[in-house]
C-alpha cells in the first residue's frame, strides 16, 4: 500500500525530477502541496493528476533510431565524411 502524502523528496522521487524542479512547480502552485504541522507534503494523487496533464511527446519529436543520433557540439569535430573501410 502506498502513502497517501509524500515528502517533497519523495514526491519528486516518484515523478522523477529533481527537488529544485518539484519546489518550482509546487511553488508556482502546478502541483498543490499541503502543510501538516511544519512538513509540507504532496498527495499521491496530485502526483498522478501532474502526470497525467503532461502532453505526450509527438511521433515527430523523437528520432527515428536514438543511436543514430549525433550531439551538435560533436557533430563539428566529425570530419565531412566518413572514409570507406578496405575490403
Amino acid at each position: 500500500m502506498s502513502a497517501l502524502l509524500l515528502s517533497i523528496p519523495s514526491g519528486a522521487d516518484r515523478l522523477g525530477i529533481g527537488r529544485t524542479k518539484f519546489y518550482e512547480l509546487a511553488n508556482a502552485g502546478v502541483i498543490p502541496t499541503v502543510q501538516v504541522g511544519t512538513r509540507r507534503l504532496v498527495r499521491d494523487s496530485d502526483l498522478v493528476a501532474y502526470a497525467e496533464s503532461l502532453p505526450a511527446s509527438r511521433p515527430q519529436d523523437v528520432p527515428a533510431d536514438p543511436a543514430h543520433r549525433v550531439v551538435p557540439a560533436y557533430a563539428e569535430s566529425l570530419p565531412a565524411s566518413r572514409p570507406q573501410d578496405a575490403a
